[in-house]
């Protein structure tokens, strides 16, 4: 689901968003794998969407692209669709993508849809942006090939090269799926040879996989494939050395699938995969063998490297395994966030009894007063945590401009002359003409924060009238009264925003909680 919804957001060129973020978004959702789950994820990354059931006709008036609810082989499949003057290529979750007419795709689709909006800043046109962790396995295999080609080659050692890069790739394989972050094709095939649901994972993650110390076979394949293909870039394919190490492979082979046939009962496409990288390997040098051949600095420099590449890849692991575990607890934790029950505790809990008000010719506000979340900020200009505080504010209004109203309350000393007291006394001259205005003048205060340079952009209040006096006076007042104690404070409708358990980018949370609970509302019928 995340990659489906990834390619969607490409295809509408936004890349800002990450995908470990999303991925965490989609699974911490209290109705995940629903169709809810993904746009509640859009609405916290602030990015417009709609799901709806449309009428089939209605199909050629869509976006190009979109996410849509397929009915196949007797389960309904989200897919991501893409169309063109007569055809519908769709790309299913494993990563498969398949063409259809027009009528035989309506006939398939349940008429649900989801789509996002393309921001009219950004150009439509699909940008391809190559991932962190593939352009690395790129560079690296262009790096290897680059050193090798300086060394002899010949068709044997161009072979075993090519068999020892598609062996270390499927090591690498072997690892991501024993971190849980397994290939949606490798999946796929792994599904299609076993009968098991968590396909290859029965094999790989098993305790006969596993040698010495949790090394598995995923870490072995890793090392060796690893530290011969480095040997072979960096000194040369040593064909009698090699040989005595393919021999020794053997083996390893004749285990893996013994484990996998008698003892497991299960197969796994992965450790097929090495077992005949490994079986080839050893049959190119068999038949090339020509006599023995031994060098004592060739032997030490490929011990050498080999222990360089374990120690290495043994100090990396844990770390990867805390990254694993990290992700759990970050999941685990927004789950938690995301809780209804602990939304509601900590709303309660943190309530304000008694609140008092501004008189609406006081008040500041911004967005939609009759919007699902209303918060009130009690901020002072000179205040250097204010400035995310207004960030968050800025970004609400920005992306949930129906959903969203904030109320500014200036905390500010009685002194005429302090630097908070004429920035605040200044925009509220600004809003009583007008309000965006007002804003603008925020935005540059928490952007620049340079009096002097805010100043020459929007001046200095020398209104004689009282009246804005007063009005910042009776703001000090509510902030006596409501007894807020520092800045920035933020309160959700009367209860104060536990900075202690939420963090200002949790606040789009609270819409979609408010959101449902408006819906469980009961409808009154007037008689």
């Amino acid at each position: 689901m995340t990659d489906l919804l990834l390619k969607l957001l490409k295809k509408a060129a936004i890349t800002s968003v990450n995908k470990q973020d999303l991925h965490l978004q989609l699974l911490s959702h209290t109705d995940y794998p629903s169709l809810k789950s993904i746009t509640d994820s859009l609405d916290y990354f602030g990015i417009d969407n709609v799901a709806a059931n449309v009428p089939h006709d209605a199909l050629t008036q869509l976006p190009s692209s979109f996410l849509a609810l397929i009915h196949l082989e007797d389960n309904n499949e989200l897919v991501l669709v893409h169309q063109e003057t007569s055809k519908i290529h769709v790309t299913f979750d494993s990563g498969k993508t398949k063409k259809f007419k027009i009528d035989g795709f309506k006939n398939l689709w349940t008429g649900t849809m989801i789509a996002i909006e393309v921001p009219e800043n950004i150009s439509s046109k699909n940008q391809y942006h190559i991932p962190r962790e593939r352009l690395y396995v790129v560079l690296f295999t262009l790096l290897i090939l680059g050193i090798y080609s300086f060394q002899e080659i010949s068709l044997v050692s161009n072979i075993y090269m090519a068999l020892s890069i598609c062996g270390l790739g499927i090591s690498y394989l072997v690892v991501k799926e024993v971190e849980g972050a397994g290939n949606p094709i490798v999946a796929k095939v792994c599904g299609t040879i076993t009968s098991d649901v968590k396909g290859c994972g029965t094999v790989i993650n098993s305790t006969k996989g596993k040698f010495y110390r949790g090394l598995g076979l995923g870490d072995l394949s890793l090392m060796y494939f690893l530290s011969i293909t480095i040997c072979s870039a960096i000194l040369g394919v040593s064909t009698s050395t090699f040989f005595v190490i393919a021999f020794l492979s053997l083996p390893i082979i004749i285990y893996t699938l013994y484990t996998q046939a008698v003892v497991l009962k299960s197969w796994c496409v992965l450790c097929l995969g090495i077992a005949a990288v490994l079986l080839l390997q050893f049959t190119v040098l068999a038949i090339s063998f020509s006599g023995w051949v031994f060098s004592l600095s060739y032997t030490v420099s490929g011990l050498l490297i080999t222990t360089l590449v374990s120690m290495v890849w043994l100090l990396v692991k844990p770390l990867l395994e805390s990254k694993r575990l990290l992700v759990e607890v970050q999941k685990d934790y927004l789950i938690l966030k995301r809780d209804a029950s602990v939304l509601d505790a900590i709303i309660n809990e943190n309530k304000i009894e008694g609140l008092e008000v501004l008189s609406e010719d006081s008040q500041i506000f911004f967005g939609n007063r009759k919007g699902i979340l209303q918060l009130t900020a009690y901020t002072n200009p000179l205040c250097g945590f204010c400035t995310e505080a207004f960030q968050t504010y800025n970004n609400l209004l920005s992306q949930f401009p129906e959903e969203v109203g904030v109320q500014f309350i200036f905390s500010t000393p009685n002194d005429d002359a302090n630097p908070s007291t004429i920035i605040s006394k200044r925009i509220i001259e600004f809003y009583k003409k007008d309000s965006s205005k007002a804003f603008e003048a925020l935005k540059d205060w928490f952007s620049i924060k340079d009096l002097d340079l805010w100043k020459a952009t929007h001046g200095e209040s020398n209104s004689m009238l009282l009246s804005f006096d007063s009005i910042l006076n009776e703001h000090r007042s509510l902030v006596a009264l409501n007894n807020i104690n520092y800045t920035p404070e933020t309160l959700i409708g009367a209860s104060k925003f536990s900075r202690k358990h939420y963090k200002y980018s949790d606040i789009p949370l609270f819409i979609n909680h408010l959101k449902e609970q408006k819906e469980e509302e009961p409808v009154t019928v007037s008689a």
